[in-house]
């Protein structure tokens, strides 16, 4: 099952894909001191995964199997992918990534993982930012996902117990024990 970090890291080669955007300017999480830097004319994306509930993530399905002495939990995770853009591209990188991350062949690591696409995507909002006396575009988007997971435990069972019972003052010991 993919952690956090290797979710951003499929994240950031999904949108570098998309876009174009240089590798080294698609960066996971956003800075949390001081403005970013960056260039006018350079396009960037800040990516930042992160988990959500709904009452679709609640319910846990268990299943038990007797000859085995396994139980196995069933849930779902929700994720979102949290994307800002910057440049003269941001709108039209943001609205790619929208359209196109619906390619089945694009998810298809994630998808892997059982990791899938939520397809009801918002449209990108964008929202002018100033930056060093100049302003920039900035746009959001979020990418919703929904991850299946499944945990396996071992059912430990007591095979044996001795049992002492003691009435009007006398000792008896039992020892139960399971037939296989």
């Amino acid at each position: 099952m993919m952690n956090k970090v290797q979710i951003e890291q499929e994240i950031v080669r999904i949108i570098q894909g998309i876009t174009g955007i240089a590798n080294s300017n698609i960066r996971i999480s956003y800075q949390t001191t001081g403005m970013p830097y960056i260039e006018a004319d350079t396009d960037y994306c800040f990516v930042s995964v992160s988990f959500f509930d709904t009452a679709y993530t609640q319910p846990i399905e268990v299943k038990f199997n007797a000859s085995e002495e396994k139980e196995t939990y069933e849930g779902q995770r929700g994720i979102v992918a949290n994307l800002v853009f910057y440049g003269n591209n941001a709108f039209e990188n943001a609205s790619k990534v929208r359209v196109l991350s619906k390619d089945t062949f694009r998810m298809k690591n994630l998808r892997r993982d059982k990791i899938y696409m939520i397809t009801d995507t918002a449209e990108p909002r964008r929202v002018p930012i100033l930056i060093n006396q100049q302003w920039y575009d900035q746009v959001y988007l979020d990418l919703r996902f929904y991850q299946k997971l499944l945990y396996n435990t071992d059912r430990h069972y007591i095979n044996s117990v001795e049992v002492n019972i003691i009435s009007d003052h006398k000792e008896q010991k039992i020892n139960i024990e399971e037939e296989i």
